[in-house]
Order: C-alpha cells, then sequence, then structure tokens
C-alpha cells in the first residue's frame, strides 16, 4: 500500500489474526503513507489486541487527520481493557474532520473507565453526524452512561446514533433511555438493549414486568417522537 498514496478509501481486515509487532510496524508504515485516506474500515476482531497493542494503534491511527468517515471493529478481544482504550483514544482527539464513526467494542473489558475516553472523544468531533456503537459484555454501568450521555449532548452535530448495549443493569439502562430525550438534535436512534433477567421497572407511574428492556423503549416518551426501533439482543 506505500505505492498507493493517491487513495482516498481502505478497507483493512485482520480478522482472527495475531496482531503483534510486525502486525503494527506494517499497519504503521501503510497507513502514514496514506495519511490523506478520508475513509478507512479497520476490523480487527478476534486478532488478541492487548493494552499496549491497542495504545499503539492510536498512535497508527493519529496519522490519518482527514478522516471523515472511520470504522474500527475490536470486538472479542477479551485483553483490552480501560488502560488500552484510553491510549487508543487519547490519541485520536485531533480528529476533527470524522463525519460518522463506527465501533464495535463487544467481548472486550473497557468498564466504566474506558467509556469515558471513548465519550471525551467523542465530544471532540464537532462534525460528527452520524454514530454506531455496540457494546456488550465490557462491564459497563451506570457512571460509563452518564458521560455516554454528556458526549451526547456536546455532540450537537449528531442526527443519527444506532447504539447497542448488552448486560446493562436497570438503572443504567432507565438513565440511558431518559437521557436519549435530552438530545434534541437527534432525529433517528436505533436502540439495542438486552439484559439477562426479568425486572419490574416504573414509567411513567405505571409498574409494569418487563421480560426485557424493549419494553422500556417502546413506552419511552421520545419513542413517537424520534421514532425509535427497539430491538432484542441476549447473549
Amino acid at each position: 500500500m506505500t505505492q498507493c498514496s493517491h487513495l482516498s478509501k481502505i478497507q483493512l481486515y485482520f480478522i482472527d489474526s495475531t496482531f503483534g509487532d510486525q502486525a503494527i510496524i506494517d499497519l504503521s508504515i501503510s497507513l502514514e503513507s496514506l495519511s490523506n485516506i478520508s475513509f478507512l474500515l479497520l476490523d480487527l476482531q478476534k486478532s488478541s489486541i492487548n493494552n499496549q497493542e491497542a495504545s499503539e494503534l492510536g498512535s497508527i491511527l493519529a496519522s490519518c487527520k482527514n478522516l471523515e468517515y472511520l470504522t474500527l471493529n475490536l470486538k472479542d478481544n477479551y485483553h483490552i481493557g480501560a488502560q488500552g482504550t484510553k491510549g487508543l483514544f487519547s490519541e485520536l482527539l485531533t480528529f476533527q474532520n470524522i463525519q460518522t464513526f463506527i465501533l464495535y467494542f463487544l467481548l472486550t473489558k473497557i468498564g466504566n473507565e474506558g467509556l469515558v475516553s471513548v465519550s471525551n472523544f467523542l465530544s471532540q468531533c464537532p462534525l460528527l453526524s452520524r454514530l454506531h456503537l455496540y457494546l456488550g459484555q465490557t462491564g459497563i454501568g451506570l457512571s460509563g452512561i452518564q458521560s455516554l450521555l454528556y458526549s451526547f449532548s456536546i455532540c450537537t452535530s449528531l442526527s443519527n446514533l444506532q447504539l447497542g448495549i448488552y448486560q446493562l443493569d436497570e438503572e443504567s439502562s432507565s438513565i440511558l433511555v431518559k437521557g436519549l430525550e435530552n438530545c434534541q438534535s437527534l432525529h433517528t436512534i436505533i436502540l439495542t438493549l438486552g439484559i439477562n433477567c426479568p425486572f419490574e421497572g416504573d414509567l411513567d407511574g405505571e409498574i409494569v414486568d418487563f421480560n426485557d428492556l424493549a419494553k422500556i423503549i417502546l413506552k419511552a416518551k421520545f419513542f413517537v417522537k424520534y421514532n425509535i426501533q427497539a430491538n432484542q439482543y441476549f447473549h
């Protein structure tokens, strides 16, 4: 790819591989020669990435300052935790042109602290209009959700949101649903929530037995206002 400096759109797949030192070096050389690309899809699911390699990945991506579209698939990288997430997204804070960002962070260990790092990055993207964010089995709770909602309120250009969060507790789920009501710029929301067991909730003064969190969305006030589509997901 070092001979293809004119390219503006790149799709790279490293699925089910070992993202070791040599792979990082090769990717770094390739992307540095393509610093003008505006579209990047990077699929690194099941690549055995650890915290240090996640931070190094951030340094590599930082050279692509003109990106308008970024898909980053880090699904099934169990060794990425809060430290690696912070290292990755702290390097991307210079991205000012991102309009579409799609992130798969399923089956990692980012936790609340890691989601705060993601949220900080999102709040620094003034042109972001389309966000797809998928989180599951990541140890996320209330503080992470609150940081995410705050970033949504900062992203005044954000109009299209697809958000999938699985294995979220009742309190955090309710805060999320209610918080989305305050995101006035959003025109389209596709919200996927999942929980492992039934619970009772009080919505609009009514006690309801919920089999899944989708029922909260269906009864939320902003369902009609923003045409919410509720889905179900279970591990």
